[in-house]
């Protein structure tokens, strides 16, 4: 049962490092595409337009396959994080990236979550207001390091991709 537990806070550490590394990078994505202020608002609208119906689906990918789908997930998040990083050059690339990102992070969300529930379920533990806390820490973690790293110039997409490493 620890096995799941450990995971789980695995799992919370690595979409937390995601969206801290991916945070701390939001203005040179933007200026990277080109986009005006109200463009990237509208850019930025389409993670949530992805995220939704992924959510939806990914729910029912868990309870038919298993919580071992958010492995998967998470390493979809993590590639999707690198095209947005490749490919985000103008409004159309820009907006059909965070779609794909929508889509990543909201089956990640699921599927990590799941793990929580299934782990906190099995131990009888807290483990998904640790794992919270956990994801919280590793959003502060990977924006201080993204924030660094930018700041030796280091281009978005060395950034994005290396936790991949």
């Amino acid at each position: 049962m620890q096995i799941l537990s450990r995971a789980s806070y695995a799992a919370f550490a690595a979409f937390g490092l995601f969206w801290g590394t991916w945070g701390a990078l939001l203005p040179a994505l933007r200026s990277q595409a080109s986009l005006s202020d109200a463009q990237f608002g509208i850019v930025l609208l389409f993670i949530g337009i992805g995220a939704l119906p992924a959510m939806l689906l990914s729910g029912r990918a868990v309870d038919r396959w298993g919580v071992r789908v958010a492995g998967v997930m998470l390493i979809s998040l993590a590639v999707t994080a690198t095209i947005v990083g490749a490919t985000a050059h103008n409004f159309v690339s820009a907006s059909i990236s965070m779609l794909l990102l929508g889509v990543a992070s909201g089956a990640s969300d699921v599927a990590i979550n799941s793990l929580a529930g299934l782990a906190e379920q099995q131990t009888g533990g807290r483990i998904i207001t640790r794992s919270h806390g956990v994801f919280s820490l590793f959003v502060v973690i990977g924006s201080l390091v993204a924030g660094a790293a930018r700041s030796v110039d280091l281009n978005p997409l060395t950034v994005f991709s290396a936790p991949l490493l």
